[in-house]
């Protein structure tokens, strides 16, 4: 572990005591662009932050498996806005489904993906299962089920992934924590398409309120 990376994470984690960060979830939800999700089912792409075993030396993450992800975003991350209570105001605010997929092993969730005990999705796993059950359709000769966050409790929910019958969305976000309470976000919308650009914007608490700094950040006028 570098001494100046490891002086950045602790710094970062006794900078953020007493800041509100569900107001910044509130925010991020708010700034979401609804005209990148017209379609009735939205997938959200969850990073997940251990891929086999969890190290704690001092409650700090490990060197390599983990530690250039999560060291550099202790205190706001995947596993800390895609909670139950955000997901369904996303449910509520775009009257869609909400689908989570685990981004670092691309599976839904489901009854035969791993509960992995050191994983940081193990609780949005949990809750997920506690909700409604849908099919993944594609070309492929065999659907994939999965849980949702239905909307207006819908059931029974089939994911169409054929040409041109696509009823979903997708979208990932991708936090960076900084000094001084900022939050960077790239809000990633139609994941797979590689020519499209991500929606990038900087946010820093200040005096117990989350404000857009995007323009000064990125000198923008």
């Amino acid at each position: 572990m570098e001494k100046e990376d490891s002086a950045t994470y602790r710094h970062l984690l006794r900078e953020s005591r007493g800041v509100n960060y569900d107001k910044l979830a509130e925010k991020i939800i708010a700034d979401l662009d609804k005209n990148e999700i017209s379609k009735p089912n939205l997938v959200v792409y969850i990073e997940d932050y251990y891929k086999l075993k969890l190290p704690v030396i001092n409650m700090e993450p490990c060197m390599g498996c983990c530690f250039s992800r999560l060291a550099t975003n202790p205190v706001f991350n995947d596993y800390l806005f895609w909670t139950t209570k955000n997901i369904k105001r996303i449910t509520e605010k775009f009257k869609v489904n909400v689908i989570p997929k685990n981004a670092t092993f691309g599976y839904f969730f489901n009854d035969k993906a791993s509960e992995h005990e050191n994983s940081k999705l193990i609780k949005i796993y949990r809750k997920t299962k506690r909700q409604k059950s849908g099919i993944y359709s594609d070309n492929s000769p065999d659907n994939q089920p999965f849980y949702y966050f239905p909307f207006n409790n819908q059931e029974n929910l089939t994911l169409i992934d054929q040409y041109p019958d696509i009823n979903f969305n997708t979208i990932k976000l991708y936090f960076r924590n900084e000094v001084r309470n900022k939050v960077f976000v790239e809000y990633e919308y139609d994941v797979d398409n590689s020519y499209k650009r991500p929606v990038k914007r900087v946010y820093q608490y200040i005096n117990r309120e989350w404000t857009d700094i995007t323009a000064k950040e990125y000198g923008e006028n």
